[in-house]
């Protein structure tokens, strides 16, 4: 960063790390300046179907000519590295540094930069004085580099905390929450945790949820988020209290930040991709959990007319979760679901060529929902592209050579 000239200490910038909901965190923020007025750098990771898409720009990702500029400065500045008998930098310091390029040549506004693993090494540690640090949720995943318990995994989270620096955490995971504040104690820095206790849902529906989230800065406040997952409550009300501790630096209004969190689109989290047809990015036991339990009874979820039969009147109360990173065949998370399965009313591998099991049911008197469960990279082939998703296509050709969906 130094031999680019230090772009970070140019920019204004919110610094995310966390296990699950950092990414949706990430977006919340984004559309929400973005609402407010201001030209906001998002940088994440993974990327689901172009790799332009971790360096997004007011919610479009960056041209090719403006990635393959900063692709060839810091290709350059590794080539020198390297003959000076330094390192090459990684795949992932790569991408940051090129992002740190492209928001600079840009000139955002602000900057909201997701960490790719854990927080005290990770690249994007290497900013000098962020905003504001927000932690989310903290589970067990990666734990060869980031540790075997909760704890430790936690201080490697906030790892990302700087002194003076406001820290606003997920602080429903009580060992989680000891090390988060502990550190922030440490460093002097004023702390805000949010708990699940502090939001309450008012209604529940297939375009998303409305809740109230009693914040420590703005009061109780009214929000809705166009996700239908319930978790998503927490990654919400985590991007509104960070605002609600920034707003003498933004100065946008609350009812505008609510309007931008109205408008926030994340893939592949949760995401309703077509019409009863769920897919979500859980890859770990925390996702994995939440995942599953946060489809209601009460909700229905509209198929097309002529894919499945079912009663009008009787919403799938139950759902069935696989879990589709099986290098031989699926593993079954729930074994209810195991004689659908064996009568091949489940199709695995089906859904957008991508081993993703998804298929609604109701045979023999048990309805559900059978939802496959891999990471953000395995979803990819089913996210829209070009105004239309791949998952359409593929349902068509199926429904036309195999008779898939009958």
């Amino acid at each position: 960063l130094d031999l680019l000239g230090s772009p970070d200490k140019k920019r204004k910038i919110i610094h995310v790390a966390g296990t699950n909901g950092k990414g949706s965190v990430c977006a919340f923020l984004s559309t929400m300046l973005e609402e407010g007025g201001y030209k906001c750098g998002l940088f994440t990771s993974p990327h689901l179907i172009k790799i332009n898409e971790r360096f997004q720009i007011n919610e479009e990702m960056v041209s090719d000519e403006a990635f393959l500029r900063a692709f060839l400065k810091i290709k350059a500045l590794a080539d020198e590295l390297v003959e000076a008998g330094d390192y090459h930098p990684t795949y992932f310091e790569f991408l940051f540094l090129m992002g740190m390029v492209i928001f600079d040549e840009a000139d955002v506004d602000l900057l909201v930069l997701e960490t790719g693993l854990g927080g005290r090494l990770d690249a994007t540690n290497s900013i000098v004085s962020p905003l504001a640090c927000v932690i989310t949720s903290i589970s067990l995943d990666h734990v060869e580099y980031l540790g075997d318990t909760i704890e430790k995994i936690a201080g490697e989270k906030a790892g990302i905390i700087k002194p003076g620096v406001p820290v606003i955490f997920d602080g429903n995971q009580e060992e989680a929450e000891k090390v988060i504040k502990n550190r922030a104690k440490e460093l002097g820095c004023p702390y805000y945790e949010v708990k699940q206790a502090s939001q309450k849902m008012t209604s529940y529906t297939p375009d998303g949820i409305s809740f109230t989230y009693d914040s420590k800065i703005y009061g109780t406040i009214d929000l809705f988020i166009p996700f239908i997952a319930k978790y998503q409550m927490m990654n919400a009300s985590l991007a509104v209290e960070t605002m609600g501790v920034l707003k003498e630096v933004h100065k946008i209004e609350k009812e505008t930040l609510k309007a931008g969190m109205e408008h926030t689109k994340w893939q592949g989290r949760m995401e309703t991709v077509l019409p009863g047809v769920i897919v979500d990015g859980a890859h770990n036991e925390d996702g994995i959990a939440k995942f599953g339990g946060k489809i209601p009874a009460n909700l229905k979820l509209p198929l097309r007319d002529g894919d499945i039969e079912r009663p009008d009147d009787e919403s799938y109360a139950d759902s069935y979760f696989i879990n589709c990173n099986s290098k031989d065949k699926p593993q079954i998370v729930d074994k209810n679901v195991q004689p659908i399965l064996d009568r091949n009313e489940v199709y695995s591998g089906c859904y957008a060529r991508v081993s993703i099991s998804l298929y609604p049911f109701n045979t023999n008197g048990n309805k559900g929902i059978a939802c496959g469960l891999g990471n953000i990279q395995k979803i990819a082939d089913g996210e829209p592209l070009g105004g239309r998703t791949r998952a359409e296509d593929d349902f068509e050709a199926y429904d036309e050579e195999d008779d898939f969906l009958n």
